[in-house]
């Protein structure tokens, strides 16, 4: 033993890197270009599980993904970057929480979500779902790893994006999210950290470890259950009312007013945001009161995507990427964001 997590308490394995309990970092630990894998003498077939936990290995993960660091926890799992020693290729490996692999419903759904994730491979503007798979008790999914880190990492080291930059995103996103609306399949959780950024900085939506399958065959709207981060959330989704795809373009007014301005559209507690939210009768919030030097055409996109009556905002991810598009500045090679966001 290597001494005790400084986050959870649990004991550490000797010359690990992260907690294989919670994932924290371990101060001090061996560098990350370190091998991941366990020793030569214990690995197994490349389709076995690895041992339990060994040198920082996840409990459950096959000893063909050999992991190289953790990179967030989520409400279902923990995602740790690795190494598929099989392809020879970086992929994202997102491990389901030991209470949500023990539950047979969440397992089931989360199965559907992945299938209708993987009908959405084509476009190269969503994160490529690989399979959804176990070994032993464990689940995992498996995906595109996206070097360039996330919308959220950006906001954070740079505070605001100028109107150029987050009108490209914008309009690759919306791109994106017209792609999977015409695939019968609304995201539901929009926002900074579910944007990802290839290695050359083009936009690209990942999780769609929220999103519902409209397998009914219809066109209308449907009822969905209340999902999502509510800071981003659509009205209609709060009050669970019947929801389509503008429901995502709403999200996405709300990520691309907080990219802009550094604020967020609808601030307060849930209750005061939600009623915000919801009043029809008040006029969508004006980012130029935050960031005067914002463009009016920008502006009024915004206000479009932040209408409380969906019937007002871009009636499709087309629409609203057109128009993100049509006016906006040209960006620098900078400004693209070629390479990882931190870097910036």
């Amino acid at each position: 033993m290597a001494g005790f997590c400084t986050h959870c308490g649990k004991p550490l394995l000797e010359r690990a890197r992260f907690c294989g309990v919670c994932g924290h970092g371990v101060p001090g630990g061996p560098r990350s270009g370190a091998s991941a894998s366990a020793p030569s003498s214990t690995k197994s077939s490349s389709n076995s599980p690895a041992p339990a936990p060994a040198r920082g290995i996840p409990a459950g993960l096959p000893a063909r993904y050999e992991v190289s660091r953790f990179l967030g926890k989520g409400a279902v799992g923990r995602v740790y970057l690795c190494r598929d020693t099989e392809l020879d290729v970086d992929v994202a490996v997102k491990i389901l929480l030991p209470e949500v692999a023990a539950n047979g419903n969440a397992v089931r759904k989360i199965r559907k979500e992945a299938r209708a994730a993987a009908r959405l491979r084509k476009c190269p503007g969503i994160l490529s779902l690989y399979g959804f798979e176990h070994s032993g008790d464990s689940w995992y999914l498996v995906m595109e790893f996206a070097p360039g880190g996330t919308l959220q990492d950006r906001m954070q080291k740079r505070g605001r994006l100028s109107e150029g930059e987050c009108r490209r995103i914008g309009a690759e996103v919306a791109g994106a999210l017209a792609f999977a609306h015409a695939h019968e399949v609304i995201h539901r959780d929009i926002k900074p950290a579910n944007i990802l950024f290839s290695g050359d900085g083009r936009g690209m939506v990942g999780d769609f470890g929220l999103a519902r399958v409209f397998d009914d065959g219809g066109t209308g709207p449907r009822t969905v259950t209340l999902a999502g981060t509510p800071v981003y959330m659509a009205p209609e989704i709060m009050l669970k009312e019947k929801v389509d795809g503008r429901a995502d373009l709403f999200s996405l007014g709300c990520t691309l007013f907080e990219a802009a301005t550094g604020e967020r559209a609808f601030p307060g507690d849930f209750t005061e945001m939600a009623v915000a939210k919801a009043d029809r009768r008040a006029p969508a919030p004006d980012p130029r009161e935050a960031r005067p030097d914002l463009s009016e055409d920008f502006s009024g996109i915004l206000r479009r995507l932040l209408s409380a009556d969906p019937r007002k905002r871009f009636p499709d991810g087309d629409a609203c990427a057109r128009a993100l598009s049509l006016g906006a500045d040209e960006t620098s090679t900078k400004d693209r964001g070629g390479g990882s966001a931190s870097s910036r």
